[in-house]
C-alpha cells in the first residue's frame, strides 16, 4: 500500500509514523433569526428555493452540501503534523517562525 503525505506529497515508506488529520465542519446557527418584514423574508426565501432548485439540478449541489456540512481527512508526516499543530487555521506567523 502505497503512503504518501497530503501536503508535502512525500513518499512515506512502511514504519515511518504518519497522522490522521480530520477536519470537520458544520454550520453554526447561533438561534437567532433576522427580524425582517415578511415581505423581504417571502422574497428571500423564494431567491434561496430558486438557487437550491439550481444546484440541485448541477454540480452546485456538492458546494451547498459543504457550505452546511464539511469533513475531510488527510494523512501527513511528522514535519507536516507539526506545523499544522503549530497553526492550524494558517494565520500570519512572524518571520522567525517561516
Amino acid at each position: 500500500m502505497d503512503r504518501r503525505c497530503d501536503r508535502c506529497r512525500r513518499d512515506l515508506p512502511p514504519g515511518e509514523p504518519a497522522w490522521i488529520l480530520r477536519l470537520e465542519a458544520y454550520a453554526d446557527f447561533d438561534g437567532m433569526l433576522r427580524d425582517l418584514d415578511e415581505e423581504v423574508l417571502e422574497a428571500e426565501l423564494r431567491a434561496l428555493l430558486e438557487e437550491l432548485e439550481q444546484a440541485a439540478a448541477g454540480e452546485q449541489a456538492a458546494i451547498l452540501e459543504d457550505e452546511v456540512y464539511l469533513r475531510r481527512f488527510y494523512r501527513v508526516c511528522r514535519a507536516c503534523r507539526e506545523r499544522w499543530v503549530a497553526n492550524p487555521l494558517n494565520l500570519a506567523l512572524p518571520e522567525r517562525w517561516e
